[in-house]
């Protein structure tokens, strides 16, 4: 699952692959449903030449809420349940497959309800893989007015797991100073 809010997601890396089409495409690669939660029309068109199947796109019924409010709303009408899921934002040009698979693996052998990324120490909520009831975890916290991801773990046990060998995996474009800094560190997916 990839969640939209950031303009650098159609930037382009240095093979000419849009950030949020990487995004999918390594979503793609460790599950058969992936949903894109986005605030944009035009998006889809933008992104869809880029992926080797379909994805579902969701429009943000609650657009620049927070991604709690986005995922409150999806899990509450999305009828498909999973043991698992995997929250990936669409803002990481370097996240891999083997990341998202490695998330999964540790989160299936432990006690934990997520597993999620760490960045210079600090949990990645939009870079994790969850067991099913952090879902309803995330729809109660919406309901009561929440807006980022961390008050909606209160309570539960996620687990960290460091990716320092691979910085890029896990941290976000979010300006054009990370675009650049991602650039010139090789900036291809």
């Amino acid at each position: 699952m990839a969640e939209y809010g950031n303009k650098l997601l159609l930037a382009r890396d240095s093979s000419g692959l849009p950030v949020l089409a990487h995004v999918i495409r390594s979503a793609l690669a460790v599950s058969d449903t992936v949903i894109v939660s986005h605030n944009e029309t035009d998006l889809c068109a933008s992104i869809e030449p880029w992926l080797p199947r379909r994805v579902e796109w969701r429009i943000d019924p609650v657009p620049w809420q927070g991604p709690l409010q986005a995922l409150g709303a999806i899990f509450s009408t999305w009828p498909h349940p999973t043991a698992t899921f995997h929250l990936i934002a669409g803002d990481l040009p370097g996240i891999t497959p083997q990341v998202l698979a490695t998330l999964l693996e540790r989160l299936r052998h432990s006690n934990a309800d997520g597993v999620a990324a760490m960045r210079e120490g600090r949990l990645q909520p939009l870079c994790a893989a969850y067991q099913q009831h952090v879902a309803t975890a995330f729809i109660e916290a919406a309901r009561r007015g929440e807006r980022r991801l961390l008050p909606g773990l209160v309570g539960l046990s996620i687990a960290g797991l460091e990716f320092s060998h691979q910085p890029w995996a896990v941290r976000p474009v979010h300006t054009p100073d990370d675009y650049k800094a991602w650039l010139a560190e090789g900036g291809c997916t």
